[in-house]
């Protein structure tokens, strides 16, 4: 029972739905932040601390009506709360960080470490524990991915109500695009797991019902993207990367012909192409998160640049061929 035991306990762990148990997922973890160069200049805590409620805010609430009182609850969590708890964002949320790529990683891998644990229980039960196996993976697993994917897309759409009430958008920063992000990992995860366990899944479920939905779509877009007829890189969102289509297409034409080890490669193209200003200035991993939701690199690839805090430098991933592959493609 040591494996389902495990899998309880991660369970807990990411049990994610809204900005509260986002920020208590990130409690205690070290984030670096960075100089305008990439240097780590520090560490910092996540730690919580609480914001008194003022009377004059409830009272201005009141006063502008329901949807106002709605966004203010909504944020705490709660009715008639006397505190706001919230973690110390404004310590860092303005300089170039880490803390997305701290806490996309780690939920990674806990996710992963599940559906490793889930492979072993099954193996280990599956001559004498089919009833029980089926009750877990879809009353207990998939349950509560989905109930987790549900709720977040809902409070993400909900707390946009939250700037009618707050006005420091730092002190009162609501981190949506990592639940978006999360909520995309547990969609993932249910698509795995229900084809891996096949036997195991329980077809009339709603949950089965809309991963089968997602699926068609997939398997319509992969089927088309077989026949010519649509292409991987034409449904990219490139423009917040590349100033312009014709470096994107150069990159895609980079990246299909000389990307072997993605660290190494991955390092010297984007180096290369913010020296020579061909994209909009981001941090290392605005860059990486995007070719990791853009399927360019594996999760492999994406753990070994959280390993080196993003991209190696220039100096380190150049080698003659790769500056060639460069300046025959990029037409320097």
């Amino acid at each position: 029972m040591v494996k389902i035991d495990n899998i309880k306990n991660d369970l807990q762990v990411i049990n994610i739905y809204d900005r509260h148990t986002l920020e208590k997922f990130m409690l205690g973890k070290n984030i670096s932040v960075f100089d305008l160069q990439g240097n780590i200049i520090g560490k910092i805590p996540i730690e919580e601390y609480l914001i008194p409620v003022e009377k004059e805010l409830t009272d201005k609430i009141d006063e502008h009506g329901f949807m106002h009182w709605s966004a203010f609850n909504l944020f705490n969590g709660c009715e008639n709360a006397q505190h706001i708890r919230i973690i110390n964002y404004s310590d860092f949320i303005e300089q170039k960080n880490n803390y997305s790529e701290i806490l996309l990683h780690d939920f990674k891998t806990i996710l992963s470490q599940i559906e490793t644990d889930l492979e072993d229980y099954i193996f280990d039960n599956s001559q004498t524990g089919f009833s029980d196996i089926k009750e877990f993976i879809n009353n207990k697993l998939l349950q509560q991915f989905f109930n987790c994917k549900d709720e977040l897309n809902k409070k993400i759409t909900l707390y946009k109500l939250a700037p009618l009430v707050f006005k420091d958008p730092i002190i009162f920063y609501i981190d949506n695009q990592n639940m978006k992000k999360i909520s995309v990992l547990f969609s993932k995860a249910i698509a795995r797991i229900i084809e891996k366990h096949k036997k195991y899944i329980d077809k009339t479920s709603t949950i089965f019902k809309v991963y089968e939905e997602e699926y068609k779509f997939l398997l319509k877009k992969e089927r088309k993207y077989k026949k010519g007829e649509e292409k991987h890189e034409d449904n990219i969102k490139w423009e917040d990367m590349f100033k312009d289509k014709t470096t994107y297409k150069q990159f895609i034409k980079y990246a299909k012909k000389h990307i072997i080890n993605g660290f190494i490669d991955y390092s010297f193209l984007f180096q290369k192409l913010k020296y020579y200003e061909l994209i909009y200035n981001h941090t290392h991993f605005k860059y990486i998160d995007w070719l990791s939701d853009n399927n360019f690199i594996s999760e492999k690839d994406y753990d070994e640049f959280v390993k080196n805090a993003g991209f190696r430098s220039l100096g380190k991933s150049y080698s003659e061929q790769r500056e060639n592959n460069f300046n025959n493609i990029f037409e320097m």
